[in-house]
């Protein structure tokens, strides 16, 4: 069965052109996520009937406000760290290791900074800020996720499948058995920390069974002030772009209610469903293309991801928004009808998403991190602006307007304020009016 749905999607995305290794490693990260969200949406629309939309918005808005110091311990390494294994492979342990130090210190510090922070705004909220406790304690684990940068520069995901599948589906498990137990809402906020503790045990499975092991590893201070001096303004894009994409929810529980925050948060659920969808095709083509040194061919190669990238969410986005209501009914229940209207208009993001994803692509190619940070700095005020005026006179729906607006902006429409980006906003316009499959 999973042979045959790895060629299938083989077929499907071999029409855009993907040249066959990547297409392979496409296929496997597509089969990885599409098996785990299957399973991740039974479980979590499970959760959202057993928690109802009130505790569903405190749990949404937790994950959410961590979400906005996860970035921090991330450091923006990620791009970088692949871009200079990919440049010259025998610096790769001193590369891993000098990572994963760097992500230990900034998880710890974001961690703290996030429980202050949330202590201040919210000082006589105790279940909110021990869900965040809770949930962020996964940050200490999350430097092990060095070992997936070297199996993405090498093009070889499906070595880090084995691991996902291994930590999604116990930790699925896990959720399922709460819900048995009748258990609180706060034992909720643990199921990040142990799908991470699972995943990291897979990781380092993966890598020794590779034939290789972290003790080879090395910190060296010059390489991390290298990659940190490329890194800092992904890192501080990568913060304002989490600003803009979870302030929504979190500015909805605060001006609405608890409510609100449930009913939107299955919306921004749905939607966020599919970006794994142009996450795996940027994964995948990231290391051609920022290997490329013809320019003819490193733009045919950019304008065959961006026309693929729409396509992809024209497919997705279209039926979406026809049985958006059809859809929430069937699997939320009457409690969360009202999602349904919200749906049908923010699942048209995930066009503006995926050909953001494909711009990085070009950015991060020609190293042009400080252009990115200032966009997404800009988009992420942007959005705040917009939430604070519309939440309070149109509630969840004024939230989803919010989005789609600072979406479409970030994404493509600020290519235009930057006359070197001028073509690659041609390009983009090109692919969302008329793209092609060759």
């Amino acid at each position: 069965m999973s042979e045959a749905i790895i060629e299938g999607v083989k077929k499907i995305l071999s029409k855009i052109g993907i040249p066959q290794k990547i297409l392979s490693n496409i296929s496997w990260l597509f089969f990885d996520t599409l098996i785990r969200y299957a399973v991740g949406l039974f479980v979590s629309v499970w959760v959202a009937r057993y928690l109802g939309p009130d505790d569903f918005g405190i749990f949404s808005y937790a994950l959410a406000f961590i979400g906005l110091f996860g970035v921090i311990g991330s450091l923006g390494l990620r791009d970088i760290a692949i871009r200079e294994i990919v440049k010259d492979q025998e610096e790769t342990n001193k590369i891993l290791g000098t990572s994963f130090v760097m992500m230990l210190i900034g998880n710890v510090f974001a961690l703290c900074i996030a429980l202050v922070v949330l202590n201040y705004i919210r000082p006589e909220d105790s279940t909110t800020f021990y869900l965040v406790l809770f949930i962020g304690s996964a940050f200490l684990l999350k430097p092990f996720g060095t070992i997936a940068f070297y199996f993405d520069s090498i093009v070889k995901s499906k070595y880090i499948v084995y691991a996902n599948q291994f930590s999604y589906f116990s930790t699925s498990a896990f959720k399922i058995g709460l819900i048995l137990l009748s258990a609180n809402l706060l034992y909720f906020g643990l199921t990040p920390l142990f799908q991470t503790a699972l995943m990291t045990i897979g990781l380092l499975v993966v890598y020794s069974k590779y034939g290789l092991s972290i003790r080879e590893w090395k910190f060296d201070s010059k390489t991390a002030k290298a990659l940190l001096k490329d890194s800092l303004p992904i890192f501080l894009s990568g913060f304002m772009i989490m600003v803009y994409v979870k302030i929504d929810q979190i500015m909805i529980r605060d001006l609405t209610t608890d409510r609100e925050a449930g009913i939107y948060a299955v919306a921004v659920r749905l939607t966020e469903l599919w970006y794994f969808i142009p996450g795996i095709i940027y994964t995948s083509t990231f290391p051609g293309i920022v290997g490329t040194k013809d320019p003819e061919i490193f733009y045919k190669k950019l304008q065959k991801l961006y026309n693929g990238l729409v396509l992809v969410s024209y497919a997705i986005s279209i039926p979406v928004c026809l049985t958006s209501g059809f859809v929430v009914r069937i699997l939320y229940g009457s409690e969360y009808v009202e999602s349904g209207p919200l749906l049908a208009i923010l699942i048209w993001v995930l066009v503006f998403v995926s050909i953001g994803i494909g711009r990085n692509a070009f950015l991060f190619s020609k190293n042009w991190t400080k252009f990115y940070f200032i966009i997404t700095t800009i988009s992420a005020f942007f959005n705040i602006g917009l939430n604070y005026f519309l939440i309070p006179q149109y509630g969840a729906m004024g939230a989803v307007i919010a989005t789609l607006i600072s979406y479409a902006f970030a994404g493509y429409l600020s290519c235009y304020l930057y006359r070197p980006l001028f073509k690659t906003g041609n390009m983009l316009t090109k692919a969302i009016f008329f793209p092609k499959v060759r």
